[in-house]
């Protein structure tokens, strides 16, 4: 009766602690499960870095692509500043030199133009002078014609009266009226002359007054070609300032791809580190798991013979 009481209590003892030892174990397989669990979250995350660290330097790498574009464009930007304002400042030189040649033209015109009214005042000065020629032949005539006429009455035995002197009187007055229709004729023939030279002047004034106003609107247009240069100058140099920048820029981000790929690559060495670690955890846990197992066999076993033990007592 007494050994089956100790038998009895040494199994239900055993049964008792080998369920705390089975729990125990327990407890243990789900830690390093939730380990494990924990490592292989940690690896996946560190894939998940490695793969944004890769993403990001490609990014890095269309920008500094992206960079060097926009700084090849503005060398290319400078140039066509250049090139464009060249032939703008070309055509102004162009116009300017049109401008020039026409106003040699109208210089050259103003020249004609006091040549002609040069040779309206000679045509005057000769017209004076003819008119004094004729007029001195007419003269003549009709003191011919009246020293003629009054031959021929004296050689009749003729007096200068009557009818003679009427014939006198008319030769002189048609000699008069010949002489007033010259005078006249001549007057309205140098005013002419004088009324053309003016004009003539008034032309070569002119003429002069567009030249001038030609050679200024050259100059002026020569100014806005050496303005335009300067402008496509300061264009490009703002351009090309740019693109120095813009490729400083690209170098930096440049620099900053093997720094992010490098650390991609860190990442990705320990992905196998703490897998192992995770695959460790996992086996840990299945050891707990089995020893949790053999202990609540035990346990079980134990409680039998304790059972036993107690019937054995009884009996």
């Amino acid at each position: 009766m007494a050994t089956g009481d100790l038998f009895g209590g040494l199994g239900f003892n055993s049964m008792f602690s080998l369920a705390g030892s089975a729990f125990n174990a327990q407890a243990s397989s789900l830690s390093a499960q939730s380990t494990a669990l924990g490592l292989q979250g940690t690896a996946l995350g560190l894939g998940g870095t490695a793969l944004g660290l890769r993403a990001s330097a490609l990014g890095v790498q269309a920008s500094e692509i992206g960079v060097r574009g926009g700084a090849a464009a503005d060398l290319f930007l400078a140039q066509g500043a250049i090139a464009d304002t060249q032939l703008r400042a070309e055509g102004l030189n162009l116009n300017a030199a049109g401008l020039r040649i026409k106003a040699q033209g109208d210089l050259a015109e103003a020249t004609n133009y006091d040549l002609a009214s040069t040779l309206a005042r000679k045509n005057k000065v000769y017209t004076a002078e003819s008119e004094r020629i004729q007029e001195f032949q007419l003269n003549r005539k009709t003191n011919m014609i009246i020293g003629g006429q009054r031959a021929g009455i004296a050689g009749a035995g003729l007096k200068e009266s009557g009818s003679a002197l009427d014939i006198l009187s008319e030769s002189a007055t048609q000699g008069s009226l010949a002489k007033s229709v010259l005078q006249q004729q001549g007057l309205i023939q140098i005013e002419a002359y004088e009324e053309q030279a003016a004009s003539f002047d008034t032309m070569s004034s002119a003429a002069r007054m567009a030249a001038a106003g030609e050679f200024d609107i050259a100059n002026r247009t020569d100014q806005m070609a050496t303005d335009t240069l300067a402008e496509g100058q300061l264009m490009a140099a703002g351009y090309q300032e740019s693109s120095a920048f813009k490729t400083q820029q690209a170098d930096l981000i440049g620099q900053q791809v093997p720094l992010i790929q490098q650390q991609a690559g860190i990442a990705e060495q320990q992905i196998p580190l703490v897998q192992q670690q995770a695959a460790a955890a996992q086996q840990q846990a299945g050891v707990a798991q089995t020893a949790s197992t053999v202990s609540a066999v035990g346990a079980g076993v134990s409680g039998i013979l304790g059972t036993v033990g107690l019937i054995a007592a009884l009996l």
